[in-house]
């Protein structure tokens, strides 16, 4: 008997054969699903290398609708510019032929922008997880099994609202600012980098009555130092000047500056936008997109072209420390709107949406696909010099950087385990495909964004709460992930901005989303820290405490 059509075919086949004879009978090519071996055979090499990197950023589903696309841009005969553009912008790659680099964007908009008002940000619960031990984190004086940890988000002083909150991968110690302008810290004080007058560390946000009344609108943390800009634009830093990070003129790594005093000004003294601290460097950015570095040069993060190496005798170097900020250069007229530090690396985005990265190189954290330090501002390779590929917002942890697109997706580089292959290059997160990415920040190895009503995490051991999955101790409760897991506790919370530090995790949440989103917030637990104890006096008496229950024992 004749057997049928495409017998013998699977379902999807004899569908894929039968389309294929309809759109014959009306003249028309079959439709293609995918390009078979003799198809492959005749691309030319540079179209096989993007083929292969467009399957290695989104699959072969993705890299079979980028070289469609490429294809029938060919067949309208509209040039090698136009086919390397197509390219480009379907895979982030460069295309095969081009003649000449594309000119730099232009910032086309005014100069001086005015300055942004700290009530104009949304306020919220300050929701905190993570160690509370911040004199001991990072010391290996005690195992994470024994101390004090914070393992899922709890409200923190819920009868005051914040704006604003900052920490940073190389901190144990923290800034927010409620919706009065006014600013609290808490955390590892052993430099006075909570800027409270004394160096005693503070378990639990803790006013810092000098800065009562200076609406302050952003904040910075270092290792040990502390930045803030006023809402008249100046600004303030605290704590150790070792290697001259306070931006005041001179160091003394002996004094303490356990209060906030000015840093030096720049560019025109215009008034100051943003702040940002590596490890024991600074960065601020003006109203005019200008913007200066002080402190540390080592690896050439400041962007001046040195790393202020000089040696003194055999075998000992020393720095050449920055102790006022130095204006950065930036090629043509280019204009920052964000800055970001990681430990020892700088990253600028510019208003066009280009990104610059300098610094330290290490496990591919600037992502120009190569470990060279680099000692003055580099540009991404396509990124922001093309309508749709502009970044809006760049993060660091300490020793990688996020970038945030402007239609909410999220490129990283570098790497966030101390073991592993790195990120030598800006690629997209996998497992946050489909997600519209609002915020996110990197601790030492740990990650938090904020991505559509959701909150997501990952990082690999040792952690102790700042994932906020909850009680390791309860069974099925995992304590840590290598692999981006929702915060089951804040799903639905509004969660607006999110931060994290060395160990410990902060976010602000509040109740636009609705009667929803205020049960999820007040269900959460509630932290009450330890009072401030700046005398020492508790801790004096605790001892006392300690030394008479052992003599009992005894």
């Amino acid at each position: 008997p004749a057997q049928p059509p495409h017998a013998g075919a699977t379902p999807a086949q004899s569908g894929a054969a039968m389309l294929a004879d309809e759109r014959a009978r009306y003249g028309l090519a079959p439709v293609k699903f995918k390009f078979t071996k003799e198809d492959k055979a005749k691309w030319t090499k540079q179209e096989k290398a993007m083929y292969r990197q467009a399957y290695d950023l989104g699959g072969e589903k993705r890299a079979f609708a980028v070289m469609k696309n490429y294809f029938a841009q060919k067949e309208k005969g509209t040039g090698a510019e136009r086919e390397a553009a197509v390219l480009t912008s379907a895979t982030g790659v460069r295309g095969p032929k081009k003649e000449q680099a594309p000119a730099l964007p232009v910032d086309t908009g005014p100069v001086e922008i005015p300055l942004p008002k700290v009530e104009d940000l949304p306020a919220g619960t300050l929701l905190c997880a993570g160690t509370t031990d911040w004199d001991d984190i990072g010391k290996k004086t005690l195992g994470a099994g024994e101390m004090n940890c914070l393992w899922s988000y709890h409200r923190t002083l819920p009868s005051i609202k914040f704006r604003l909150i900052a920490t940073s991968g190389c901190s144990n110690h923290s800034v927010a600012v409620c919706e009065q302008g006014n600013t609290w810290t808490w955390g590892r004080n052993d430099a006075g980098q909570l800027g409270l007058g004394h160096a005693k560390s503070v378990q639990g946000p803790t006013l810092v009555t000098s800065l009562e009344g200076k609406q302050v609108r952003s904040a910075a943390t270092g290792r040990r130092h502390t930045l803030v800009v006023t809402g008249s634009g100046e600004a303030l830093s605290c704590g150790s000047n070792k290697c001259g990070q306070l931006g005041q003129g001179g160091r003394d790594s002996g004094a303490l500056f356990a209060e906030f005093k000015p840093v030096l000004k720049f560019g025109g003294a215009k008034p100051v936008l943003q702040v940002a601290c590596g490890a024991e460097h600074s960065v601020a950015l003006n109203n005019c997109g200008v913007v200066a570095a002080w402190g540390h040069p080592l690896y050439g993060q400041l962007g001046d072209g040195d790393n202020g190496e000089y040696i003194v005798h055999t075998g000992k170097v020393e720095y050449n420390f920055v102790t006022a900020p130095k204006v950065v250069q930036f090629p043509g007229d280019a204009r920052v709107k964000g800055i970001a530090c990681g430990n020892n690396h700088t990253v600028a985005v510019m208003r066009s949406g280009m990104v610059y990265t300098w610094g330290f190189g290490g496990y591919g954290r600037l992502g120009h696909a190569e470990q060279k330090d680099e000692m003055r501002p580099r540009a991404l390779k396509n990124i922001g010099n093309r309508p749709g590929t502009g970044m809006k917002k760049a993060t660091c942890g300490a020793s990688c950087t996020y970038l945030l697109s402007e239609n909410g997706g999220v490129l990283f580089f570098g790497r966030t385990k101390s073991t592993g292959e790195a990120t030598m290059y800006p690629k997209p997160i996998n497992d946050l495909q489909g997600w519209l990415v609002k915020d996110v920040a990197c601790g030492n190895t740990s990650t938090i964004v904020l991505a559509d009503e959701s909150v997501v995490t990952w990082g690999g051991s040792p952690v102790y709460g700042e994932l906020g999955y909850g009680d390791p101790a309860i069974p099925g409760t995992p304590k840590s992930s290598t692999v981006a897991k929702l915060v089951d506790s804040l799903n639905k919370g509004h969660v607006f901005t999110v931060a994290m530090g060395y160990a410990h995790g902060l976010a602000l949440a509040n109740a636009k989303g609705g009667e929803e989103a205020t049960k999820v917030i007040d269900a959460l637990e509630e932290w009450t820290p330890e009072a401030e104890d700046p005398t020492g006096k508790r801790e004096a008496e605790d001892a006392a405490d300690g030394a008479t229950s052992k003599k009992r024992k005894k």
